[in-house]
């Protein structure tokens, strides 16, 4: 059976957040014991019987962060006071995005919505993108999610990108998505040859899905060595400083304006 048109009967929510802002309550937001996740299962058209079972297994390892609702709850409450109900473009992913306090202005002027959580993973995403993305109805995201990094080889990390590219385009099937490149953080230096190997393997294929692209993001922080140099990171040594930014600004915004043209010559 095809995956788009199970998925469209498959719940992928939390119980918390099914009450709407209204009933966002004080009250509401002690139900934490109550959540309830179910994944869309992994496309077999896609995916490779061993896949399927190895993204079944993070699947069912799964614990909704009890950290990310109030993350929900205050884009929620974002939306209801905001006079657009849609927004053409979306940045979502994990603390990069999240700590990027300039990024609409620094994306003026055109209007992008910044819905980054961060310490977030791959399967966060497809957890709650039910409860801040999808009812937006995006015709371009930019995703940028850096901690699955972590995880034991870069193949799994790739399943799980893959799998994320099939829960978004069956929610949102024309949305254009635009997976940025990571970054090689100089405190995950141990990761650096798994961020090699998921950038290239992203882009390679991504080129090849429909409305499905790559933006490199990693070789603007390098110095001459290429090495991630030290004068774009934060004190931490994970994440960017405003220098940082910048550069992620003169990658970012030339493709974003050149995407934003593309969508409005379509809604003329």
């Amino acid at each position: 059976m095809n995956f788009k048109v199970v998925s469209v009967h498959l719940l992928v929510c939390i119980q918390l957040f099914v009450i709407g802002v209204t009933s966002m309550s004080a009250q509401s937001i002690t139900k934490t014991e109550s959540l309830v996740v179910n994944f869309p299962k992994p496309d077999p058209l896609h995916f490779k019987s061993n896949e399927i079972t190895l993204i079944d297994s993070f699947i069912n390892s799964y614990i909704p962060p009890k950290n990310f609702q109030g993350d929900m709850i205050r884009f929620a409450k974002d939306d209801s006071t905001n006079s657009r109900t849609k927004f053409d473009v979306v940045f979502t992913g994990s603390s990069s995005f999240t700590q990027w306090k300039s990024l609409v202005a620094d994306m003026a002027p055109v209007p992008v919505l910044n819905r980054g959580f961060g310490g977030s993973r791959i399967l966060d995403l497809v957890c709650f993108s039910k409860n801040y993305l999808y009812k937006l109805q995006p015709k371009l995201i930019f995703v940028y999610v850096e901690n699955d990094i972590t995880l034991p080889s870069s193949y799994q990390i790739i399943l799980l990108f893959r799998y994320l590219e099939q829960v978004y385009h069956s929610n949102i099937p024309k949305t254009k998505i635009i997976f940025c490149g990571l970054k090689k953080s100089i405190s995950r230096k141990t990761h650096w040859t798994k961020v090699d190997e998921v950038n290239n393997y992203l882009k390679s294929s991504l080129s090849q899905i429909k409305y499905c692209d790559y933006l490199e993001m990693n070789t603007a922080l390098l110095n001459k060595s290429g090495l991630p140099s030290g004068e774009f990171f934060l004190s931490d040594s994970l994440h960017l400083n405003a220098k940082g930014y910048l550069k992620w600004v003169e990658i970012l915004k030339p493709r974003l304006k050149k995407e934003y043209d593309l969508i409005k010559r379509k809604n003329e």
